[in-house]
């Protein structure tokens, strides 16, 4: 039977010496193990659990629900997000308004690459703007995402190579492991300038 994936995440309510012992111990009694664990915000934990059977997960909920050293605030299958807290340590941040968009600031840069890298391994074409102000690693980061993922990278224009390169991609280059990089300035045939 194939292995199941869960993200478990919880706020300590008592930080007393060998909670974790306690909560890693019960993992270890339930036949849960432990995949990667980090804080992810001041009095928060998470951790990615893997485990055999649903009803593992089951019985741990119910088991955490009587403990009050700790409040359960996520058990569930991982989402992108949760993977990436417990890899760095904190959330990303979600723009208030869009969902869809994400902020990050110069020195998360390593998180940005992982969060596209992510995207990038998923299957099937992907549009993904990144916006900001020069020079401050827009472009390398697409770079170091697509590297990453594995995947093949083509500059179809770019202000890090101060021209267009490309007017047309070829047949072959319309393939899903392809990250194309479009950056900065573009010329039209007319000679009129647009934004991307």
């Amino acid at each position: 039977m194939a292995k199941l994936e869960w993200y478990f995440e919880y706020e300590i309510q008592v930080n007393r010496p060998g909670l974790l012992g306690d909560i890693s111990s019960l993992l270890g009694m339930l036949s849960i193990n432990i995949v990667t664990i980090n804080g992810v915000d001041l009095s928060r934990r998470g951790m990615l659990l893997r485990c055999r059977h649903i009803d593992q997960i089951k019985r741990l909920e119910s088991i955490l629900k009587t403990m009050e050293t700790i409040k359960v605030t996520k058990l569930r299958e991982p989402r992108l997000r949760d993977r990436l807290a417990v890899r760095h340590g904190r959330y990303i941040q979600r723009d208030a308004d869009d969902k869809k968009t994400f902020r990050f600031e110069r020195d998360e840069l390593g998180l940005l690459v992982d969060f596209m890298a992510e995207l990038f391994k998923k299957e099937g074409h992907k549009l993904i703007g990144i916006r900001g102000m020069p020079r401050v690693g827009k472009t390398e980061s697409i770079v170091a995402s697509s590297v990453c993922a594995s995947k093949r990278w083509l500059f179809v224009s770019s202000t890090l190579l101060k021209q267009t390169i490309r007017s047309q991609l070829i047949a072959d280059e319309y393939s899903t492991e392809n990250v194309f990089i479009i950056d900065g300035i573009v010329s039209t045939r007319r000679g009129s300038e647009r934004h991307l």
